[in-house]
Order: structure tokens, then sequence, then C-alpha cells
């Protein structure tokens, strides 16, 4: 069972997970979305506070509204069932992101180092960087090159 407050959420939840953006560069099984969505856990956000001080990895907003507030003046607002994740929402390196929440914010989320490892394990391991590399990533048969090849007579 999920920990949701309505049943409706499962479905939703699991959704949307698998719309987060990295999970269609690598496909994510069933199996693995529904691990996370049972790791995740019930956390509260009051008014004016910054979702981003809490260091978790996804976050799943199941009441409430959020304000993303973008350094470019730029703002959205998010009302439930929304999910977010750190790592697409809040890149430091290319813009500046504050989270806030407008009223009283209910969310799943994902602590780091479950993101870490779930998702994030994942993902390393299935990371791709060039087409023909997954035939020798995970290769881990003995090769011994200076034995001439072996004839077999018949």
């Amino acid at each position: 069972m999920l920990p949701l407050k309505h049943g409706l959420h499962e479905t939703t939840l699991l959704e949307a997970l698998a719309a987060l953006p990295y999970m269609d560069m690598v496909p994510i099984s069933p199996a693995l979305q529904q691990r996370v969505a049972l790791k995740m856990t019930r956390k509260s956000f009051p008014p004016q506070s910054s979702l981003l001080q809490d260091p978790c990895g996804i976050f799943f907003v199941s009441e409430g509204t959020i304000e993303i507030q973008f350094d470019d003046d730029m703002v959205e607002v998010h009302s439930k069932t929304f999910l977010f994740d750190r790592s697409s929402h809040a890149m430091p390196s290319l813009v500046d992101v504050n989270i806030m929440a407008v009223d009283n914010v209910e969310c799943l989320v994902l602590s780091a180092d479950d993101f870490a490892n779930t998702i994030g394990i994942t993902l390393q391991h299935r990371r791709v960087e060039h087409p023909l590399a997954f035939i020798t990533a995970f290769d881990t048969t003995p090769q011994n090159e200076s034995a001439p090849p072996r004839k077999l007579s018949i």
C-alpha cells in the first residue's frame, strides 16, 4: 500500500514518476517505479517555506500550492498533483530557482539517499555515451587476446 491519504493518488504518483524527464531516456521498469513510490514519505511545508531547503530528491505535491520562482522573475504556480525533482527543476549552474509553499503544502518526498539508491543507480548503470558502449559495458568475461584461436577438428 502506498503511503497516501487518498487512493486516487496512487495511479497519479506512478504516472508522474514515469513522466520525469530522464525516465524516457532510460526505460525504468514499473517494478522500480513502484519501489520508488513505496519509499516516499509524507512531509508538510508551512506557508512561505522553501521546499528546496529540504534535501529530498523528488517532491510530489498532494495538497496545497507551490510557486517556482526563477531568477529572471518568471514564476510558475502548481497545485496538487504535481511532481518535481531537484535535478530537473533546480539546476544552480543554469538558473537560480526557489520553490516556495504558497499555503500549507503536503508532499510525498523521496530522500536524496533513496533517490541515489534507486533511480540514480539505474540511470548510472544504463547511461550510454556511445551507441555501441552497451556491448562491452557489462561484459565481465575474461578475454585472453594472446592465445591463438583454436581449430576444431571434426
